[in-house]
């Protein structure tokens, strides 16, 4: 990997709009591939554009505009209520956004539904220099109805031909790209990963390795159970073991039950969705980070874990289920482990409180993958690419 100050040279600075659907938390939004997207480019010197759609009906949408040595510039307006309101108000938010963001360099849409927004606004608004279509997820059967199943795939096969390049989040969905006719060099994987500072690594021996950590938006996609048992299993061999959950969500209340006819209300804290600094703070400190999906949710196979890359980027190794993208080489690159239920759950847990050695190992090999995925060089080096490549759509 290149090096961001020789690979980023062309920007001097440009101007980027990123539009991305985003759950809202009050003021604060959910962090996920945007907005690792979003602070990569900042580092980089770009000034960006950063649109968040609110997903359902959450009723807000958000343009924060980021110029290198400026105060962030926060635009706040409520949405309409109801789908198709909504969706029209979205629309129009996006072609005023697009009009008022300049000359544009680059424009990413980061799902099906904004590359609609923005391709539809692009007959009426100015052409960015470079059109990119951002996969953040993928799913054969993403909703159970037909219809919107139907829906869903068009939309996402009309962003593929829209971008001037497709951007995945994991090398399976690059896959799927492939095989849709997406041309190699037109066809990126972008991950989820963080940029690497080794400013917030905490040292090795301020750490303890009882302590573990689970951050995560608290719907269906986790599974609960797992957590339980096994936390009810190691209470019993590490009286000191706590669980710090990070995050809120539907799912919360019945987290909560489920921990208190445990008898674990005192080993496992939820702290509610936390500003990202601070999360990540807390994170660093922890020894193991949790990622455990239930088996119900078809994008998995696709998605590139957010927290699994922040956990690794401050060196914390991870627990995690099979059937997504990074599992692979959780594996075999001796990241953490991939286990199947609570009792594997619990060993590699209890291995790594009792053996310091076997999870200093973990923590080594966690921090050198960060290293190479480090977000800041790495879309350094794909913009490199991308703005070298000929003109290929109207």
């Amino acid at each position: 990997m290149q090096s961001a100050q020789s690979t980023a040279a062309h920007a001097a600075p440009r101007c980027a709009l990123v539009i991305c659907h985003a759950v809202f938390r009050g003021m604060e939004t959910v962090y996920g591939p945007a907005h690792s997207l979003r602070d990569a480019l900042v580092e980089l010197g770009w000034e960006v554009w950063f649109f968040e759609l609110a997903y359902s009906d959450e009723g807000c949408r958000r343009c924060t505009i980021l110029r290198p040595g400026a105060a962030p510039d926060v635009r706040m307006e409520r949405a309409l209520r109801g789908g198709p309101f909504k969706h029209g108000g979205d629309l129009l938010a996006v072609m005023r956004v697009m009009r008022a963001g300049g000359q544009l360099d680059l424009l990413v849409a980061v799902d099906p539904l904004t590359a609609t927004f923005t391709r539809l606004a692009g007959c009426v608004c100015q052409r960015p220099q470079i059109r990119v279509f951002y996969g953040a997820d993928y799913a054969e059967q993403r909703f159970a109805a037909a219809p919107m199943n139907a829906l869903y795939h068009a939309l996402d096969r009309a962003a593929v031909r829209w971008g001037d390049a497709v951007w995945g989040v994991s090398q399976p969905l690059a896959d799927v790209r492939q095989l849709q006719g997406v041309p190699a060099e037109r066809n990126f994987v972008m991950p989820n990963s963080p940029t690497y500072d080794p400013a917030q690594v905490r040292p090795s021996g301020t750490i303890a390795r009882d302590r573990l950590v689970l951050i995560s938006n608290l719907q269906e996609s986790i599974d609960y159970g797992m957590v339980i048992d096994a936390m009810a299993r190691l209470a019993a061999v590490a009286p000191t073991c706590r669980l710090e959950v990070i995050g809120d969500g539907e799912q919360r209340p019945h987290f909560e039950r489920l921990c208190a006819a445990a008898g674990l209300s005192g080993r496992i804290h939820f702290h509610g969705h936390l500003p990202h600094a601070q999360a990540m703070a807390m994170i660093a400190e922890c020894g193991a980070g949790l990622a455990l999906y239930s088996a119900d949710c078809p994008w998995h196979a696709y998605r590139d874990s957010v927290k699994i890359r922040e956990y690794l980027a401050l060196g914390v190794p991870v627990v995690t289920t099979a059937g997504h993208g990074l599992c692979d080489e959780i594996s075999a690159l001796g990241l953490g482990y991939v286990v199947a239920d609570a009792a594997g759950l619990f060993t590699a847990l209890d291995l790594w409180v009792r053996d310091a050695s076997v999870w200093q190992v973990a923590r080594a090999q966690a921090l050198a993958y960060a290293q190479r995925y480090s977000k800041r060089e790495w879309v350094a080096q794909v913009l490199t690419r991308l703005f070298s490549l000929p003109k290929s759509r109207a």
